[in-house]
């Protein structure tokens, strides 16, 4: 399977002008949390590494970039 890297945009409910950028999560490091790539595909992305609590998710946007 390629590996990919991600750059997950991850928006918070209490300011949606707000986001953490987690930059090159490869495709392996993907479990738990769904988000959408490119507004169709669902993954899970493990967040709770960045002590984002769940509930405080408005929404996650991931790009998928380039596999080197």
């Amino acid at each position: 399977m390629e590996k990919f890297n991600y750059d997950v945009r991850v928006y918070l409910k209490d300011d949606d002008k707000v986001y953490l950028s987690c930059d090159q999560i490869s495709y392996n490091q993907i479990e738990n949390v769904y988000v959408f790539v490119d507004g169709k595909d669902a993954y899970n992305i493990y967040f709770e590494r960045y002590h984002i609590a769940r509930e405080n998710v408005a929404s996650m946007v991931v790009i998928k970039n380039k596999s080197e």
